[in-house]
């Protein structure tokens, strides 16, 4: 991709993101109206007709997640990186289960960040999906049943959210195991502070974060406000079987992942 090419995409992105864009990022878009994620007049294909709050969900032309194809999307040249960098300490373990799905939330100014091409944005909460939500077809095509994502927002409240995804491998995620273990057995709307223990998100990361595919998208649950930026890593980290099912056990055995959507015109670009 070009340089030309790559600023009027970015130019595009900063645009879709400041426009009258502001979302209540310690929830992550948990609305009043109760929806779900069955195929009953509540699911995802009927989010957009249970409150004007959510007709997003329906009429939006960005919305995540989408299918990604690692053979055929642009790759950027070497002349105009992509520089992304996350700076994550350890913080109390603030776990939460809020039915749609695990969520582990993180203090205002925790000094948790992550920068993308010189602009920082703070991290919020991170939460699970199983199956995963983005598809993301690679040569070396893996078994993938997690996906985490990391909610960030900016000072003006613009978020941008980091995708990974695990692959069952069979080897249990130490930390995966620490967080289900601790996370309320039902659903309930406080969250839970372990006492004497923290994590550091960092450790949720795969050892190289590049290659990585940016897009413009939305929120995945409602009211699936778009102008989210979006990072997805390519490098999975591994989890087992029986991590999956503690997962699911945890969400009293529903899968909670929001079916792929239309692409549109959107730009996926590759940072190598």
């Amino acid at each position: 991709m070009s340089l030309k090419h790559f600023s009027h995409f970015l130019m595009g992105s900063l645009l879709i993101a400041t426009c009258n864009f502001t979302v209540v990022t310690a929830s992550y878009a948990e609305g009043a109206a109760h929806w779900a994620y069955d195929s009953s007049t509540t699911g995802p294909a009927h989010w957009g007709e249970l409150s004007a709050e959510f007709a997003t969900c329906k009429m939006g032309k960005n919305q995540s997640p989408i299918e990604i194809d690692a053979a055929h999307e642009p790759i950027l040249d070497t002349q105009t990186p992509v520089k992304l960098s996350f700076n994550y300490r350890s913080v109390p373990l603030n776990v939460e289960n809020n039915g749609h799905t695990i969520k582990v939330n993180y203090p205002a100014d925790s000094g948790n960040s992550m920068t993308l091409n010189g602009k920082t944005y703070e991290l919020k909460q991170f939460h699970f999906h199983t199956p995963p939500e983005h598809v993301l077809k690679t040569a070396q095509q893996s078994d993938f049943k997690i996906e985490m994502h990391l909610v960030h927002a900016d000072t003006a409240g613009n978020l941008a959210v980091v995708g990974v995804l695990f692959d069952d491998s069979g080897v249990t995620n130490l930390l995966l195991k620490e967080i289900f273990s601790d996370a309320p057995k039902t659903a309930k709307k406080s969250p839970v502070i372990v006492e004497g223990k923290a994590i550091n998100a960092a450790d949720l990361l795969p050892v190289h974060t590049n290659p990585f595919y940016l897009y413009s998208g939305s929120l995945t649950t409602p009211p699936c406000s778009e102008g989210v930026q979006w990072i997805v890593l390519q490098q999975p980290l591994t989890t087992s079987g029986e991590q999956v099912e503690q997962l699911a056990a945890l969400l009293h055995e529903h899968e909670n992942n929001r079916p792929v959507q239309p692409r549109q015109a959107r730009l996926v670009i590759k940072q190598q």
